[in-house]
């Protein structure tokens, strides 16, 4: 069983639906691909979770980027409800690269607080086969402070 098909287990577990081998328009596929909606009382919001997994020897920033853009896609196509008015939604892009070779920009570009954007949370983290640790932003910051505990819950039971 490979580190993927393991998250993928864990993630199952959790109650999202996983597919594997996405298409993504690039010339490689994502690896794994996870779904779940959920109800937050924090903010009396929906949530439309998506995880998307990827395995490169060698990651870079630029792949985060590239990574995320493919799973808000994903969320976007697969999540079309239309809901009451009035009705807060917002949508949960975990990119997850599994990866050899972890330089220390993509160390610190997954360690530092993710981009603000209203009704989006991006939750960069890079999995490093060497040390079998996930790096993710620890931190709370004020935007988004009542979500990460729940990010970094999903990171520590099904990445991990």
């Amino acid at each position: 069983m490979t580190k993927i098909d393991e998250f993928g287990s864990r993630l199952l577990a959790a109650g999202y639906s996983v597919t594997c081998d996405v298409p993504c328009g690039c010339e490689e596929s994502i690896a794994l691909a996870a779904a779940k909606m959920s109800f937050s009382w924090k903010g009396l919001v929906v949530l439309s979770h998506h995880v998307v997994i990827r395995e490169l020897a060698q990651p870079t920033v630029q792949d985060f980027y590239d990574l995320f853009e493919v799973g808000f896609k994903l969320g976007k196509s697969s999540r079309r409800i239309p809901w009451l008015r009035g009705m807060q939604f917002g949508y949960v892009i975990i990119p997850v690269v599994v990866a050899e070779v972890v330089s220390d920009e993509v160390r610190e570009y997954v360690c530092k607080a993710p981009v603000n954007r209203w009704c989006l949370f991006e939750f960069p983290v890079i999995y490093d086969l060497r040390t079998a640790d996930a790096c993710c932003f620890q931190d709370t910051n004020l935007w988004g402070a009542f979500f990460f505990p729940e990010l970094r819950g999903v990171v520590r039971h099904c990445i991990k």
